[in-house]
């Protein structure tokens, strides 16, 4: 018979030598956790229900809290991957550095900042004001990298309802100026535009484009101050509108991409009023038919330069037809202002001076 196989193990005196380690690093690691606990070291997992998109939000801290819950310090991260340290400061305010180089110093309810706060972007962008549920939410200033600068009401991280957005140049001076109501981001609302030019658009927007039926303008030139009243669509003036020019000349009906386009009437100050059917701004002396002098004097009679006609009333000259009511139409990008003037082709033509006052707005 062959030799039976040794198989031997630890000793009893070797497994009580383990079982003493074992137990010794159980009470060492129990040790540290009940010190880290009583020192308030806490790993927390918040879940937030995010309005207005009503998404889920998870905020994880791993770090130090003080007796009352309140962040001492410690590391934070939320969903989207954006991480950070968090450490409260003496002031009752925390600060919270961000792995991409962002900074916030302010207010935190919870895991969340919320309140007032400072928020320094890494890309130059700068905010300070309210906070809310982890977004700009409320009123603050936030001045962007290129300079320009917006100050009104934000709702969850976007401009929303009233506010100043200013454009500013390389050189630091103002330029364009809007005041008004705002929607996610955008232009959205009543509000007045003031462009660099000094031209002011009194009316409401759609998305960041000028779109209103009874708009008011008000348009430098070198002879004066012209001024429009009347529709504007994808940002130009479209529709049925009055235009009354500096020089005292008035045209009133349908515009379409800035330029008289449809039927009209235009009057000169000096004589020699027509109607007709106008093409981007012209009009054939052949197919205009003048109007006689003493239907100017009534036609014009009730119309102040200086006052929307849309306001309280629509007086449309009889001299114009209905069709030249609005009609809504899609329109290109704007062109500059034009004053009516006799051609030699014997075309009734507006004239080419420039005017940068219908440019459209910086972004």
């Amino acid at each position: 018979m062959g030799k039976k196989k040794d198989i031997r193990g630890l000793s009893i005196k070797n497994w009580k030598v383990v079982a003493i380690l074992l137990a010794t690093v159980i009470l060492l690691l129990g040790a540290l956790t009940l010190g880290l606990y009583l020192g308030g070291f806490r790993y927390l997992q918040v879940s937030y229900l995010i309005a207005p998109e009503n998404t889920a939000e998870t905020v994880t801290f791993m770090g130090f809290i003080n007796k009352d819950g309140s962040i001492k310090k410690g590391n934070i991260s939320c969903t989207g991957d954006k991480k950070g340290s968090v450490t409260a400061l003496d002031d009752g305010q925390y600060k919270i550095v961000y792995s991409e180089g962002d900074v916030y110093v302010g207010q935190m309810d919870g895991l969340q900042r919320s309140g007032k706060g400072e928020m320094t972007y890494a890309g130059g962008d700068h905010y300070v004001g309210d906070f809310f549920a982890d977004r700009i939410h409320g009123t603050g200033v936030f001045t962007y990298a290129d300079g320009d600068v917006y100050e009104g009401s934000f709702a969850g991280g976007k401009k929303s309802g009233q506010g100043k957005y200013t454009w500013v140049f390389a050189d630091g001076t103002s330029g364009a100026v809007y005041e008004g109501a705002f929607k996610n981001d955008k232009r959205n609302g009543y509000g007045v535009f003031t462009a660099t030019d000094g031209t002011v658009y009194k009316g409401y927007f759609v998305n960041d484009r000028r779109e209103d039926s009874t708009a008011e303008v008000l348009i430098p030139t070198a002879a004066g101050t012209d001024r429009y009243y009347g529709g504007y669509a994808n940002d130009v003036r479209q529709g049925f509108g009055y235009y009354f020019y500096a020089t005292g000349d008035v045209y009133i009906g349908q515009f379409e991409n800035n330029k008289p386009h449809g039927k009209g009437a235009i009057y000169f100050i000096g004589g020699g009023s027509y109607k007709g059917t106008f093409e981007q701004g012209n009009i054939s002396k052949d197919d205009a038919e003048e109007i006689p002098e003493s239907e100017v004097k009534d036609d014009l009679e009730d119309l102040d330069p200086d006052k929307n006609p849309f306001d309280p009333v629509l007086p449309v000259s009889p001299s114009v037809s209905d069709e030249s009511k609005p009609d809504g139409s899609a329109s290109q990008e704007p062109t500059v202002s034009e004053e009516p003037t006799v051609s030699q082709e014997g075309e009734l033509s507006p004239s080419t001076e420039e005017n940068q006052g219908e440019e459209s707005d910086a972004q």
